[in-house]
C-alpha cells in the first residue's frame, strides 16, 4: 500500500494533491524533532499527537492520506515526540516542544498575516455595502415618522404573555480565537429559555448547543460563518422572516460579536423583529426627509423595504462576528507567538546556564587533578 502511494505521488496519480508530503528534521537547541509536512494550502493546520508512543518516522505518505481532506485547503503539520526521550519529560515539556517547534517555522506569525489580510478584505466588503443599507433605514424612519399608527407585521409587537423568541448566533468554525466562541455563547445561554428556538450560525456554536440542549436548536439550519456574502445573508434572512410571518416567532434576535476597536470587541444583542431602526447600527447615519411620499402605498413600500432591511442587518452582523473573529485569532496568535519567544528565551538562559556549571566544573575538576598530581610528585 505504502508503494503504491510513493508511486502515486511521485508519478501525479489520483494522490497528486497531497504530492508536497515531506519528512523533516528540526533541531532546537539539543532537541531534535522529527516532523510531517504536506498540503498546498496557505493556511496553517497543526496535528496533535495523542499519548501514542509510535514515531512518525517513514510514515510521511500514509499520513498524507490519511488526512487527504485537508491537502487542498491547508498546509499540515504533524509534529513528532522529541528524539531520545527521558522517564522525567511531562506534557508540559511535550507542549513546549511543539510551541518551539512552531514559533521556529513562524507558524503562528503565518497565521496572523492571514488573519489580518481576512479582516481588511471584510470590512472593506461591509463599508461598500453600507451606504445602501442606510438609505434604507432612513426610508424606514420616515415611515414610521410619518405614519406612527401604521399597523403593519413587521413593525407590531404581538401582545403575548410569553412569546415564541428565535435566536440567530454567530458563533465561528474554528477555535484559537481566544474567548471569542465562549463569549457569545455566554451571552445566548442568559437570555435564551427552554421554548426558544436557536438558529446557530459556525460549527463552534451548533458543536456546543448540541451537546447542552439548551433550547430547541434548528438541526437543519447549516451556515459557515467563513467569508460572509450578501447571497448567504439572504438567505438566513428569509428563514427568519419566513419563520416569523408563519407564527412560528414572535420575535427574532441576533447575538453577534460587534468590533468596538482593533484590539477590542464585545458580545451584542440587537432585535430584528419586529422592527426597531432607532437601535441599529445604521441608526443616525441615514439622511431623513421631511417631506416624503411612497407610492404605491405605505405599506406596498414597507412589505418591499422591511425584508431588504433584515438582510442588511444579517449581514452587518456575520461581518461585524467574522471580522472581531479574525481579530481575535490575530491577537491569539500574537500572544502565542510573543509566549513562544519568552518561552525560548527563557531556555536559552538555563541553557546557557547549564551549559557555563558544565564548563565550570570540567575546569575544577582539571585543577583538582592537576594539583593532586604535584602533591604525588612531592
Amino acid at each position: 500500500m505504502i508503494k503504491k502511494l510513493r508511486d502515486e505521488f511521485e508519478f501525479g496519480g489520483e494522490y497528486s494533491m497531497f504530492y508536497n508530503a515531506k519528512e523533516k528534521l528540526l533541531e532546537i537547541q539539543d532537541i531534535q524533532m522529527n516532523y510531517i509536512t504536506f498540503g498546498k494550502g496557505e493556511k496553517p493546520l497543526i496535528l496533535i499527537q495523542g499519548l501514542s508512543t509510535r514515531s512518525i518516522k517513514g510514515a510521511a505518505f500514509s499520513v498524507a492520506y490519511m488526512y487527504r481532506m485537508f491537502a487542498r485547503d491547508y498546509k499540515v503539520y504533524l509534529f513528532d515526540r522529541r528524539e531520545n526521550i527521558s522517564d522525567s519529560i511531562t506534557v508540559r515539556n511535550l507542549a513546549t516542544d511543539i510551541a518551539m517547534a512552531m514559533d521556529t517555522l513562524k507558524i503562528t506569525n503565518a497565521m496572523y498575516l492571514i488573519s489580518s489580510s481576512k479582516l481588511k478584505k471584510a470590512r472593506k466588503q461591509l463599508d461598500a455595502t453600507t451606504p445602501y443599507f442606510e438609505m434604507l433605514q432612513a426610508s424606514l424612519l420616515d415611515i414610521m415618522a410619518h405614519t406612527p399608527d401604521l399597523q403593519h407585521i413587521f413593525l407590531n409587537k404581538r401582545k403575548k404573555e410569553h412569546p415564541k423568541k428565535g435566536y440567530l448566533v454567530m458563533t465561528a468554525d474554528r477555535g484559537l480565537a481566544g474567548a471569542y466562541n465562549h463569549n457569545i455563547t455566554k451571552m445566548a445561554e442568559e437570555n435564551i429559555n427552554e421554548d426558544d428556538k436557536l438558529f446557530v450560525i459556525g460549527y463552534m456554536g451548533r458543536n456546543y448547543f448540541g451537546r447542552r440542549n439548551a433550547a430547541q436548536m434548528d438541526e437543519d439550519f447549516f451556515y459557515t460563518t467563513q467569508d460572509p456574502t450578501i447571497y448567504r445573508a439572504r438567505r438566513i434572512a428569509e428563514k427568519m422572516i419566513e419563520e416569523y410571518v408563519s407564527g412560528e416567532l414572535d420575535e427574532v434576535y441576533i447575538i453577534y460579536t460587534k468590533m468596538i476597536t482593533s484590539i477590542t470587541s464585545e458580545p451584542k444583542m440587537i432585535r430584528v423583529l419586529p422592527l426597531n431602526p432607532d437601535q441599529y447600527e445604521f441608526a443616525g447615519k441615514g439622511k431623513r426627509s421631511h417631506m416624503t411620499e411612497f407610492q404605491p402605498s405605505v405599506k406596498a413600500v414597507l412589505d418591499r423595504l422591511a425584508p431588504n432591511y433584515i438582510k442588511g442587518l444579517v449581514y452587518g452582523a456575520m461581518v461585524e462576528s467574522f471580522s472581531s473573529e479574525l481579530n481575535a485569532r490575530m491577537m491569539a496568535m500574537q500572544s502565542a507567538s510573543n509566549s513562544a519567544r519568552d518561552m525560548l528565551a527563557e531556555l536559552d538562559i538555563l541553557y546557557n546556564r547549564a551549559r557555563q556549571a558544565a564548563i565550570t566544573q570540567e575546569i575544577t575538576e582539571v585543577i583538582a587533578g592537576a594539583k593532586s598530581q604535584k602533591k604525588k610528585r612531592k
